[in-house]
């Protein structure tokens, strides 16, 4: 029974605006919301920014209700390399866990919430042929004021004492994406429990 640990970032998910033999990959993250320099691809990029003002949530969310139009256009580079390498260990994960930001709508960082990308990564893993075979289940985890160190690490710890744990034989985590406190906090708790 193994396990695979995720922390999802802004950066997690990208969609292609250009074409299958000429990719234009756009992330949902702060840095492209204020992207306002003319370039080729200006025409393309309006409709996207117009989402990224709005924030990953509102993005994702978007790209979740119109999925299956838009799931040929996704990608998710960084989880899906890691759970490709991780399944080439082992033949099966029993459980991935999506640990997804949700704060207070009165939160500066609300709209910046990952909880719709979670949503929308689980949904392409299960769309996923290689993928959707080999993962037994996917578990979100929504957490509260990510960024700050100790309280993201009790968090962490309280929530993986939820899960039962028999026979855990490996456990796998994508430490890349998402706020450095929850990477980690997830880090230093799957070390320690697992």
């Amino acid at each position: 029974r193994d396990r695979f640990l995720a922390n999802v970032g802004n950066r997690d998910i990208g969609i292609n605006l250009g074409y299958a033999k000429n990719p234009l990959y756009y992330y949902f993250n702060k840095d492209v919301a204020y992207f306002n320099q003319e370039n080729s691809h200006w025409k393309d990029l309006q409709e996207m920014l117009k989402l990224a003002e709005k924030g990953t949530r509102h993005a994702a969310a978007k790209m979740n209700e119109d999925f299956e139009n838009n799931k040929d256009r996704l990608i998710a580079p960084i989880l899906f390399s890691a759970l490709r390498q991780a399944l080439t260990k082992t033949e099966r994960i029993e459980r991935l866990i999506l640990f997804v930001s949700n704060n207070p709508e009165s939160s500066q960082h609300w709209k910046w919430d990952t909880i719709e990308a979670g949503k929308l990564l689980g949904k392409l893993v299960q769309s996923d042929t290689e993928l959707a075979d080999k993962i037994t289940e996917i578990e979100i985890v929504e957490v509260q004021n990510p960024n700050l160190h100790d309280s993201a690490y009790e968090f962490i710890g309280r929530k993986l004492a939820e899960f039962p744990e028999p026979k855990i034989k490996k456990v796998f985590a994508s430490l890349s994406g998402g706020i450095p406190a929850m990477n980690s906090a997830l880090r230093a708790q799957a070390i320690e429990r697992y």
